[in-house]
């Protein structure tokens, strides 16, 4: 049986926070009927979540996470505020806010509705090389 290979950009935890519309109770459940509603019995066999960028969605030993960035006030000695980033903002709602891990949560709900889930890299991104700040940087 043919089926499709769906790849989830870094971005989708913006995506599902902008789906809840500020209603930020049981964000867990809601983050497995947004899958089920979106992707279940569509005839997708696999998801890519692609967790890293220049920086990591998920927390990191090694790379800052989004959630993480967020916070950042000075970088390359530069004064930064990122905290109008919607990117940024998502994370730091939905990991601190909320204690919640969408990338956990779909996961292993993909595996319960017969999609295999896959963590991807992205190991060569260079969005903004030249800037002296991004919020995309690790």
């Amino acid at each position: 049986m043919n089926t499709i290979l769906l790849n989830f950009d870094i971005d989708y935890e913006k995506f599902f926070l902008d789906s809840l519309d500020g209603e930020l109770t049981d964000v867990e459940r809601k983050a497995v009927e947004y899958l089920d509603r979106i992707y279940k019995d569509k005839g997708i066999g696999d998801i890519f979540f692609n967790i890293f960028c220049q920086s990591s969605l998920t927390p990191s030993k090694v790379f800052i996470s989004r959630a993480e960035k967020y916070h950042q006030k000075k970088e390359n000695g530069i004064d930064v505020n990122y905290e109008d980033h919607p990117y940024l903002r998502a994370s730091k709602i939905l990991t601190e806010d909320c204690g919640v891990s969408v990338t956990s949560i779909w996961i292993e709900h993909c595996k319960k509705i017969g999609i295999n889930p896959w963590l991807s890299f992205r190991m060569n991104d260079h969005h903004c090389q030249n800037e002296k700040t991004n919020f995309l940087r690790s």
